[in-house]
C-alpha cells in the first residue's frame, strides 16, 4: 500500500508539472500570435502612416514603404536580389513577345519533384539551362529580362485565389506606356500571360515586391489576406 501511495504522489507531481508547462507554452503561443499580428499591422500601414482601413476599403495594391524582411518573400530566398542579376544570360530576348515565346517552351515543375525540396529558387541562368521550374523561377527570369530591356518591373509574391482553392504564388508587374500590367509567367496561354492590372480582380493578392533597383516594398494585400482569415 505504501508503494501505491508513492506512485500516486509521483503521478500527481508529474501531472502538475505538465499542467504548469502546458500553461506556460499556451501563454507563449498566444503572445507570439499577438506579436505576429502586430507585425502584420505594422507592415500594412501606408506611407503616410494612415490608420489601418477596414477590409472593404483596402486597396490591396497600395505599396507600403517599409523595410521588408526576407521571410515575406518565402522560405526559398537564400540570396539577396542582386544575386539573380549576376552571371551572363544565355538567352537573347529582344522584346516581350520573344520573352513569352521562350516561356511557352518551358515546363512547370514543383520544387519537391525537381529538387526534392519544398522551396528552391533557381538562378535565372540555371532556369535557362533546365527550362523547367515553378512560379518563382520563371518570375525571377522574367523580372530580370524586363529590367534589362528597360522596363520598370517588380518581382511580386503573394497569394493566387481561385474559386475553390488558393496557393502561394509569384508573378511580375511592369509598366508600359503609362499602364501597369501583370505578367503571369507559368500559364500556357499566350493571350492570358499579360493582363492590365486594373482587370485582374481579386485573383492575385500581393504581399511583397522588389523592383529593378532592388528596393523592396510590402503591399496592403498582406493585411487584407490576414484580415479575411483564409
Amino acid at each position: 500500500m505504501e508503494s501505491v501511495g508513492i506512485i500516486i504522489i509521483v503521478i500527481s507531481i508529474l501531472l502538475l508539472i505538465l499542467f504548469v508547462w502546458g500553461s506556460f507554452f499556451y501563454a507563449l503561443f498566444m503572445s507570439l500570435k499577438v506579436f505576429v499580428f502586430s507585425i502584420l499591422k505594422f507592415f500594412a500601414k501606408s506611407i503616410n502612416n494612415k490608420p489601418v482601413q477596414d477590409e472593404t476599403e483596402l486597396d490591396i495594391w497600395e505599396p507600403v514603404d517599409r523595410h521588408v524582411p526576407d521571410i515575406l518573400f518565402g522560405k526559398g530566398i537564400k540570396h539577396d536580389f542582386p544575386h539573380f542579376f549576376q552571371q551572363t544570360s544565355n538567352v537573347t530576348i529582344k522584346n516581350i513577345e520573344s520573352m513569352c515565346e521562350w516561356l511557352l517552351e518551358c515546363d512547370y515543375v514543383q520544387d519537391i519533384v525537381q529538387f526534392l525540396k519544398k522551396e528552391h529558387w533557381q538562378h535565372p541562368v540555371e532556369f535557362e539551362q533546365t527550362k523547367k521550374g515553378d512560379c518563382e523561377d520563371s518570375a525571377l527570369w522574367v523580372w530580370r529580362k524586363l529590367v534589362e530591356l528597360g522596363y520598370q518591373a517588380e518581382f511580386v509574391v503573394g497569394m493566387w485565389v481561385g474559386d475553390t482553392r488558393h496557393s502561394a504564388h509569384a508573378w511580375v508587374v511592369f509598366d508600359d506606356k503609362g499602364e501597369r500590367y501583370l505578367f503571369e509567367t507559368v500559364i500556357k496561354d499566350r493571350k492570358k500571360m499579360i493582363t492590365p492590372l486594373n482587370d485582374i480582380g481579386p485573383s492575385y493578392i500581393p504581399f511583397a515586391a522588389v523592383n529593378g533597383e532592388f528596393k523592396r516594398c510590402a503591399y496592403m494585400g498582406l493585411l487584407h489576406w490576414h484580415q479575411t482569415k483564409r
